[in-house]
């Protein structure tokens, strides 16, 4: 079981930027794909994704936005000054709800997730697989709290430590953690 609560500026910025562009919409979708390329504005780099899936509904109005997707699989490569990323997942539905930066919800249903990355600011290289039963989050402004059930499996290294994980039980040595073991989401930091 996982859970955080934490907050999250660059998230909420980008929210309320895109909640300026009101307007109205109401869709459904039986099959969908959607490919796109795009600048980012808040932090320079680029960002290529492709997702379908099949069942989607959206309806917007003003700053409201509920959308909801049946089984979809996704792709995403993504590169800033800040590092690379690169991950595919599927998820056996997805739905979200929002008043722009205000407020939101989301769950989310068994999903599995693959990831490789390497960040420039702390120097480090990762891999990690995620499989998910199913989660949960809430926000309001830029405060989020989110509750689920994964098993995560992973390695990374760089300047700050190593670290590796193995169906939700790793340790962590280095970096301001000195040496840690998780359990299940738990940490216990030995010293």
């Amino acid at each position: 079981m996982s859970s955080n609560i934490g907050v999250s500026l660059d998230g909420y910025l980008n929210d309320k930027i895109d909640s300026i562009e009101d307007g109205d919409e109401c869709m459904t979708e039986a099959y969908y794909s959607e490919a796109s390329t795009y600048d980012l504005k808040t932090i320079p780099g680029k960002v290529a994704s492709a997702n379908a899936g099949v069942g989607h509904a959206r309806v917007k109005h003003g700053i409201m936005v509920a959308d909801a997707r049946g089984p979809q699989a996704e792709a995403i490569a993504k590169a800033t000054i800040l590092g690379v990323e690169a991950k595919a997942g599927s998820s056996l539905g997805q739905a979200h709800a929002k008043v722009g930066p205000l407020a939101g919800a989301a769950v989310q249903g068994p999903n599995v997730e693959a990831r490789v990355y390497g960040k420039t600011t702390t120097g480090t290289v990762g891999a990690e697989l995620t499989l998910g039963a199913g989660s949960a989050s809430a926000n309001i402004g830029p405060l989020t709290a989110t509750a689920g059930l994964n098993i995560d499996t992973g390695v990374s290294a760089g300047l700050g430590g190593v670290s590796a994980k193995v169906l939700g039980t790793g340790v962590s040595l280095g970096g301001r953690e000195g040496l840690s073991v998780s359990f299940l989401g738990s940490k216990l930091r030995l010293f």
